[in-house]
């Protein structure tokens, strides 16, 4: 109730338990989600595990370009270098893309990159 005070918030929906958020998120396409951790049947994590799974949240440009300089072998400095960034800034937008996509690593990273399209795998030609 209180967030639906706020300026520029809507609040589009409640839901009792995490089985209700992960309808209310298929449902609804929230822009946010706010979970509580300790709900009845499905607690918060596992929700927000189904959520995240079901339902990934977008790329930003950035995120997309990460994944396809790490899929060219390229690393953080070399990645921060051509960006125009901190290796630092680097580092935020892999952990990023790594949260985002449910991705544990690097590896991932790049096979993310191959199977959206992102990057070709050597010896491929890019379409």
């Amino acid at each position: 109730m209180l967030l639906g005070l706020l300026p520029g918030i809507e609040v589009v929906g409640s839901a009792a338990g995490g089985e209700g958020e992960v309808r209310l998120v298929a449902e609804l396409a929230p822009d946010v989600v706010l979970m509580d951790l300790r709900m009845p049947r499905c607690d918060g994590a596992d929700a927000t595990r189904r959520i995240r799974v079901e339902h990934p949240d977008e790329l930003t440009a950035r995120e997309v370009e990460v994944p396809r300089l790490i899929a060219e072998g390229q690393s953080n400095p070399e990645i921060a270098r051509m960006l125009h960034v901190s290796t630092a800034t680097v580092k935020t937008q892999i952990n990023n893309l790594l949260a985002k996509a449910g991705l544990r690593d690097r590896a991932q990273a790049i096979h993310y990159a191959y199977r959206h399209g992102l990057a070709q795998p050597p010896g491929q030609p890019i379409t």
